[in-house]
């Protein structure tokens, strides 16, 4: 019965620590994917702000605009270093890799273009103009790329979990079925250690009652 308590004990831990690890793994998850989607829109945001601000500053050449382009830029990157910091995929990464390079080459652009407009002389405004537009559509598809490929991560994510959960269910209902059989067994085997000493003992007591004196009982 020892055996048997520990078979039972077994299956019963075995599942609580399995429904802990899905637990565990589905909030994991989900709270990765939360984040995710929230440093994309950050990163819209601040890529947008960067936007407007080298815009305006390239209408009116005013100082603050270009100051505003920088804390924007500041904290694109602050962003974007935190998403690859929580990124745990190579899709994610390249993603984030390209979003970086294509920041990366606008910000230099306009950095650029602002030496121009300081020296106030001449330049090819717009080829200038062109070249930050790619780079900012660039961007925003990659943008756009990351939140379609967060998306279908975690429904993969979340259907592998469900796959492992089944799994783990079927393990659990074959070590129950298990610990079944045990049981089955070992009471079996306890009655008959049981049963079959009573029933010599009540065949030689029969014997006794007929007049056999010379029979033995060993037991």
């Amino acid at each position: 019965f020892l055996g048997l308590f520990v078979v039972a004990a077994s299956v019963g831990l075995y599942a609580v620590m399995k429904l802990n690890e899905f637990n565990g793994a589905t909030t994991r998850m989900l709270e990765a994917g939360d984040r995710m989607a929230e440093y994309k829109e950050r990163l819209s945001d601040a890529l947008l702000s960067q936007v407007l601000s080298e815009q305006k500053y390239v209408v009116s050449r005013d100082d603050a605009r270009y100051g505003h382009f920088l804390a924007a830029a500041k904290e694109f990157e602050t962003h974007l270093d935190k998403a690859a910091f929580l990124a745990d995929t190579i899709g994610s990464k390249e993603i984030l890799t390209a979003i970086k390079n294509q920041h990366v080459r606008y910000k230099a652009l306009f950095e650029r273009e602002a030496v121009h407009i300081k020296s106030r002389k001449g330049y090819n405004e717009g080829w200038y103009k062109a070249e930050k537009e790619k780079a900012v559509e660039g961007a925003i598809e990659e943008l756009n790329n990351l939140q379609l490929y967060v998306e279908e991560d975690t429904k993969n994510r979340t259907r592998a979990l469900a796959e492992a959960g089944t799994g783990a269910l079927r393990v659990a209902f074959a070590m129950a079925v298990l610990s079944l059989v045990c049981g089955i067994i070992i009471a079996s085997a306890v009655t008959r250690s049981i049963t079959e000493p009573l029933s010599i003992m009540k065949k030689k007591t029969q014997e006794i009652a007929e007049g056999n004196f010379d029979t033995t009982i060993n037991l």
